[in-house]
């Protein structure tokens, strides 16, 4: 049962809870099932549950290690794909003149592209920290949302002005 801990214990130090949820708590169970049988004087089968709460949790850091890395790599390309999207769209808001344009539309784009660059803020926060799931759900999202916004620039600066006949 001290093994099994021990297992359980490494595994979450590897991030299996969040990373592997489903085979941690498949150990926790398997050991409180242990424990549960040496109340019972079920000797066998408190050695059986250990056993089977060990393995679980070895499992468990090894999957939490793979989709670790796994997210990890897809945050990093998801940011990476990103940063050109933002540049444009910065470009943009920078070469927009208001002439003719509306100023609401400009500040709601604006506020599109600050909410951007906060997300993206957010997300190399996450990683620096090697929150890998929190960077990922951060901008999860702003890249359908910078193209969107780029649309209305590149439509609002290409429709024509209307003129009023009296």
């Amino acid at each position: 049962m001290n093994q099994a801990r021990g297992a359980i214990q490494a595994a979450r130090a590897a991030g299996a809870d969040q990373y592997a949820s489903d085979e941690y708590n498949t150990a926790v169970a398997s050991l409180k099932q242990s424990e549960d049988a040496v109340q019972q004087r079920d000797y066998r089968q408190a050695l059986n549950h250990a056993l089977n709460s060990r393995e679980e949790a070895e499992n468990a850091a090894r999957a939490a290690a793979n989709q670790k890395a796994a997210v990890r790599s897809q945050a990093e390309r998801d940011l990476h794909d990103l940063q050109p999207l933002l540049d444009e769209a910065h470009a943009r808001l920078k070469a927009d003149t208001p002439r003719g344009r509306r100023n609401r539309a400009v500040q709601s784009e604006r506020a599109a592209v600050d909410a951007a660059d906060a997300s993206v803020q957010k997300a190399r926060t996450a990683m620096a920290r090697e929150d890998y799931l929190g960077a990922r759900d951060a901008i999860r999202g702003v890249a359908d949302q910078l193209r969107a916004t780029i649309h209305q620039m590149d439509a609002a600066t290409q429709a024509p002005a209307a003129r009023r006949r009296r």
